[in-house]
């Protein structure tokens, strides 16, 4: 149902499988002892590793939620137009699907040396397209952690890019183990996304009644954040209208709470 690899101008995503990935290279990215990592995953529903078998077992879950319907995770990989080998591991991106709220949302997380360089808002365009015109999404959320001033101001400028608003708080809304968070919600619904980027019905290309055995899998991933942390997601935001959706970078350069 989801597609098994997506492109963009600077990126290859691909379907996050055990076939695709070596391990011990994963590992690397989310080794808890790695300098940095536990502000990087700060806001991020996924938690740093220990060892390798941890990181196994994470694969193994992004297995799962596929062949379930439950979200699609890729392995966001740079192409030949970027100043990296082809093929580098540059992030992981994540498209929560709730079906029976017919809901999505977007978790991206990016390695520090990519920050600042339009890359969250590149997957997130991609990604919001395939959510509104391929899945029967109706809504895209973005969740910051309260505290995340950055992420608020990427998402922010990136829903209203797309005529989406800010919704306001949802009160102990994410679970943590220093207790219960405030999150603000940021939203793009189908119909805005179609008005602002001029489409119509006929540029839907899958009739959502055709997902299978697609079903709400318990919103574990907007539970958590959408788009916090210096790496962390967003529901809506495309190369330029995104990091901040002043169409450039700089504010995305200034936010490594989400984008980078």
């Amino acid at each position: 149902m989801y597609d098994e690899s997506i492109t963009t101008a600077r990126l290859e995503l691909e379907r996050c499988t055990h076939a695709n990935v070596d391990l011990r290279r994963l590992f690397e990215v989310f080794d808890a002892d790695r300098e940095g990592a536990a502000d990087e995953f700060e806001y991020l529903p996924w938690e740093p590793h220990e060892t390798v078998y941890d990181t196994k077992q994470w694969v193994d879950e992004q297995e799962r939620r596929w062949r379930e319907c439950d979200g699609a995770t890729y392995l966001m990989r740079a192409r030949e137009s970027m100043d990296v080998d082809a093929g580098t591991l540059v992030g992981i991106t994540s498209l929560e699907t709730y079906w029976e709220r017919k809901a999505g949302e977007q978790i991206i997380f990016l390695r520090r040396p990519f920050y600042g360089q339009g890359l969250f808002a590149e997957s997130s365009y991609e990604l919001l397209d395939v959510a509104f015109t391929e899945l029967g999404i109706e809504l895209m959320i973005a969740d910051a952690v309260e505290g995340n001033a950055r992420a608020r101001s990427i998402f922010q400028n990136g829903v209203e890019a797309f005529g989406g608003q800010y919704d306001g708080v949802i009160r102990n809304r994410l679970p943590t183990d220093d207790g219960p968070k405030d999150v603000h919600r940021y939203t793009v619904t189908r119909d805005q996304y179609r008005d602002t980027m001029g489409l119509d019905d006929a540029d839907d290309h899958e009739d959502p009644d055709d997902r299978g055995e697609a079903t709400d899998s318990g919103e574990r991933g907007e539970a958590t954040d959408s788009g916090e942390r210096d790496e962390a997601t967003d529901s809506g935001e495309r190369d330029e209208a995104t990091d901040s959706g002043e169409r450039g970078e700089d504010e995305e350069a200034e936010a490594p709470a989400i984008a980078e």
